[in-house]
């Protein structure tokens, strides 16, 4: 339930009168807000009967601003103080039980002098004494800024951000652009609103303009109301358990079940006595037909009830007396209650923001904090339409019968065949995280509390499955979770990723199966050397440092280097079982292995939900995403890749993302070699089942040629190339977007580091919020909140551009100064070296450059052509920014290291294979007060452990 306000810049109201009827109507809107309505005086009545206007028109032609409010609300205006530069119109009105004051405004164009800039800030400042908090200011500023998604700052940029700042107004904008003109987009349109308002509005620009070059931006504000969406309950079973029981119960029934019986219904009534057991050894009832609703607010306790409750129960006794005593002493009580919740709410605030851990995640405290503003948020996928999950199935399972059957191998011997150990399995409980379970509603953490003997006979099933070929049928069964990728339509099947729920039994086999292949396909050299998603030692880091590296070692060579930057359509949900289980065969694999792999991965019936609508298809095609073998599978899957590219042409691969680069010093030779290997693809996708995206491919040209008659003549300066894909042309950028760093076509890097101030800007807004002139968190808190959620940010990737101009890295260590002034409540005339000092916190360039070095150390074992392109960039005697950090590097005298690997995933050979984990400890003491845990836990170890013979040893990590 919310308000849903409408702000337009509509360029003559009048003119489109049907667009904006349709506008409202469609939108259910309760105020809108007008500028540039071009309205005069001879313009008296407005035809909207619903709605109250409330107007003031520019006396010459043009501007003029308007505010309509629905005659459900009721709305007194205010009267702003005479303005010589903005167009204003506000008025104060009550949404429900919402008090707001709302302001329509319109800046004009011609604003930019310092003396308009002067003015326009006065006629701001005038404007926000008569407005009552909370404000909603909504309108045209004429002004570009990075903060709400402009391309550069202008000049009146500083003078809005200031005012903001000053006033305590958040601004709403997401960065989307909400003018759009025939060659550019800009974000003109603003919403500006109190702190309090800010967690309660949900902010988007509508897709259509009707007509204005401006779009319509919709503004909803929550009702302070608690929702519980209509889904399919997932209750948690060791949420409220007591685990000393649930082993003896389970020790119990699971001695009445018999070795001798078939395997599935051994496996089936383990899973049943499993349940079972959960369920007895709850300390709470557990509601299977329903979840709970969560608390409206986490402050809420139960004093607060009791005050709640003594106030209903006087006014309940008024209305049946009707005694004026009892409503006086009512008054009284509402008054108190109010009062309290007021302070309790306080003072629960304060008190979660003073003792934040410095691991807290940032979004644990955005929830935390919009719980406090209105409860919890009701479910926005709700107002829309569930059709798309039907097309949205069928991308994921599409109509297939398998053409070509794998044949499997009945007879042979290998090692990987080789039964399980106790070691292994214990191995994969360790490394369990309490994931979501799948339809059954066994979590891994009701595994890993299984007694000795349990683990044992699991072991066994899991071993006998694999000798037998035999899968479960409930492990075919996979509930696909569609998650909203961001900033995408939620009305569109396009839109969503979906996330597979496998059985945690499923999952704990296929971590060990994923043990063994994984040493397998390493130690045996058949993963693609070009691949670096998924693998241990490789990461986006070496796939961004090697393109940047190379684009640097073609300039250092004067040379151009063209990328094409491709993308897999649905990547795992289009490889095929058939052919993958034909490759493992033909590499080697163990039969039995690879037949258990067939008939576990061959066959899933799926099970889409979403709201009120269920789909259930059968598949027979593609990997699913929740399974830890998915992503190696995948990457063994393609890992013939290489064998497509023409001479001269590299390529790097993370996953389904890839990217084809070749050097030369003219366009025919960057094009011809490109366009083999695009056609190499082509062929080779086809034969395996999968497609490229050629809508989301593109090719960058890095050129660092000057623009001069001689370079243009030969085409190096913003050269082009015709390159085709699947019969369709790649589209030619000045810029991508790869693995989240931008890479424009001279490597200036501008447009990632307005990106990062962005993305910077809007935590830094969290920072302030947590912080009060005489509460908030604690400094160190804070500048370790800093580390994690805003210095991170401008980490990533720092290896490509933290040599960037000294005029854009400036920006990136001015956040970081505007942070520490925030963590440590100094001045802003604070020296911002002084700042760094107090803070323990290293200068943003010369962090940068210790990353970097770090990282150019492990790629010394890990990714060695990094630094053979450093290397030849250096030797080349060209003038090149990492040369120095190559130059340091060597200063350093590292050398790979000649000690062999030793792979984590196989326990020395001093452990025995009846390692036994009991993590039941860690449940019983959770609870226990810091003060009080070294007192109280001796004597619970001794109780629960002293019983065990002196000789047997205990380990522990020391917590």
């Amino acid at each position: 339930m919310e308000h849903n306000i409408i702000q337009w810049n509509c360029r003559s109201f009048i003119g489109k009168l049907n667009e904006f009827r349709f506008l409202i109507n469609a939108h259910k809107c309760d105020v809108f807000a007008i500028c540039e309505t071009w309205l005069s005086d001879e313009i008296e009545n407005l035809p909207f009967p619903d709605f109250n206007i409330i107007r003031r028109d520019r006396p010459t032609l043009g501007g003029g601003v308007l505010l309509g409010i629905k005659k459900d609300h009721s709305f007194s205006r205010i009267h702003t103080p005479p303005q010589e530069i903005i167009e204003c119109v506000a008025v104060k009105a009550k949404l429900g039980n919402l008090n707001v004051s709302l302001a329509s405004i319109y800046i004009p164009p011609r604003a930019k002098t310092a003396e308009m800039i002067a003015k326009v800030n006065i006629d701001l400042s005038n404007l926000i004494t008569v407005l009552p908090s909370p404000v909603l200011i909504l309108g045209d500023f004429n002004s570009h800024g990075y903060v709400w998604g402009g391309q550069f700052d202008d000049a009146l940029a500083p003078t809005i951000s200031s005012f903001c700042l000053n006033q305590g107004l958040e601004i709403l904008n997401s960065g989307e652009a909400t003018r759009v003109a025939r060659t550019c987009a800009s974000a003109l349109d603003l919403s500006l609103c109190s702190a309090s308002l800010a967690h309660r509005s949900r902010w988007r620009v509508l897709p259509h303009p009707f007509g204005s070059d401006h779009l319509p931006i919709e503004i909803k504000i929550l009702k302070n109301v608690c929702t519980v969406a209509d889904q399919p309950i997932n209750y948690d079973l060791t949420r409220h358990i007591d685990w000393g029981r649930f082993v003896e119960n389970f020790s119990s029934s699971i001695s009445f079940v018999s070795e001798s019986r078939p395997l599935l219904e051994e496996y089936q009534a383990i899973v049943s006595c499993i349940t079972a057991s959960a369920l007895e050894a709850q300390t709470r009832a557990v509601d299977q037909r329903r979840a709970c609703s969560k608390p409206p607010t986490p402050w809420w306790d139960k004093e607060c009830q009791e005050a709640f409750n003594a106030k209903m129960e006087a006014f309940l006794l008024f209305r049946i007396t009707n005694s004026a005593a009892l409503y006086d002493q009512y008054k009284v009580l509402e008054k108190k209650c109010k009062n309290f919740l007021k302070a309790k709410k306080k003072s629960f605030w304060r008190k979660f923001v003073q003792n934040l851990p410095p691991t807290t995640a940032l979004h644990t405290l955005w929830n935390m904090e919009k719980r406090m503003r209105f409860g919890i948020q009701p479910n926005e996928s709700e107002h829309f339409s569930f059709d798309w999950i039907e097309l949205f199935a069928q991308k994921v399972c599409p109509p297939f019968a398998p053409n070509r059957q794998f044949s499997q191998v009945l007879s042979g011997d290998h090692e990987l065949d080789a039964p399980f150990t106790m070691t292994e399995l214990s191995l994969a409980l360790l490394s369990s995280k309490n994931s979501a379970p799948g339809r059954d509603q066994i979590r891994n953490k009701l595994l890993q509390n299984l007694p000795a003997p349990s683990r044992a006979r699991l072991l066994r099933l899991f071993n006998d499955m694999l000798e037998h070929n035999i899968v479960p049928p409930e492990w075919r069964e996979v509930k696909v979770i569609a998650i909203l990728k961001p900033g995408k339509p939620p009305a569109q099947h396009d839109s969503y990723r979906p996330i597979s729920m496998l059985s945690c039994l499923r999952k704990l086999l296929e971590k060990m199966i994923l043990f063994r292949l994984d040493n397998w396909l390493e130690s045996k050299g058949l993963l693609s050397n070009t691949q670096f998603g998924f693998r241990k030692g490789k990461g986006t880091n070496d796939c961004l440092a090697l393109l940047v590296s190379e684009i640097e070692l073609a300039r250092s060579r004067k040379e151009m280097l063209a990328s094409v930057f491709l993308d897999i359509k649905g990547a795992f949900d289009s490889v095929s079982i058939n052919i993958l289980c034909q490759k493992l065969q033909d590499a080697g694999l163990g039969p039995k292995l690879n037949n258990f792999l067939f008939n576990l991965m061959a066959e899933k019936i799926m099970f889409f939900e979403a709201g009120s609508r269920n789909e259930t298809r059968t598949s027979f095609y593609g990997l699913p995403q929740g399974s830890c073998l998915s992503p190696l599978l995948y990457n063994f899957y393609v890992n013939d890749i290489d064998t497509c590219l023409a001479t001269s042409c590299t390529i790097r691969q993370l996953a389904d993302d890839g990217v084809i680069s070749v050097p030369s010093k003219n366009i025919a030779d960057l094009q011809s070699p490109l366009q083999t290997t695009l056609d190499n693809l082509s062929e080779w996708a086809r034969l395996l089942g999968i497609e490229f995206a050629p809508e989301k491919s593109q090719v960058v040209i890095f050129s660092f040629f000057n623009k001069t008659e001689n370079n243009i003549q030969r085409g190096v300066y913003d050269p082009k190339i015709d390159l085709h894909l699947y019969g369709r042309r790649i589209t030619i950028a000045k810029d991508f977007k790869y693995l989240g760093v931008w890479l424009d076509s001279r490597l200036r890097w501008k447009k990632h580091i307005n990106h990062l101030l962005l993305k910077c800007s809007k935590r830094l807004h969290f920072l302030r919020r947590i912080t009060g002139f005489s509460w908030g968190a604690h400094p160190s808190d804070l500048i370790a909140l800093y580390k994690t959620t805003i210095r991170s940010v401008m980490e990533y990737g720092s290896f490509c551009f933290f040599w960037a101009p000294k005029s854009l890295m400036i920006k990136l260590e001015r956040i970081q100064y505007r942070s520490l002034r925030i963590a440590l409540g100094a001045m802003k005339s604070t020296h911002t070296m002084s700042l760094e000092v107090m803070a323990g916190v290293m200068p943003v360039r010369l962090r940068f450059e210790q990353l970097a070095l770090r990282y150019l150390t492990r790629a010394s074992s890990t990714n060695p052509l990094v630094l053979s392109n450093l290397q030849a960039i250096a030797e080349s005697r060209v003038n090149s920014k990492l040369t120095p950090l190559f130059r340091d590097f060597e200063s350093l005298r590292v050398y790979p290291s000649i000690l062999p690997a030793t792979s984590s995933n196989v326990l020395p050979d001093s452990y025995s294979d009846f390692l036994t984990v009991d993590a039941s400890l860690r449940e019983e003491i959770k609870e226990i007060p810091d003060n009080f845990r070294t007192a109280i836990i001796p004597g619970i170890f001794r109780e629960k452990y002293g019983q065990i013979p002196p000789f047997n040893c205990f380990y522990s990590d020391g917590s």
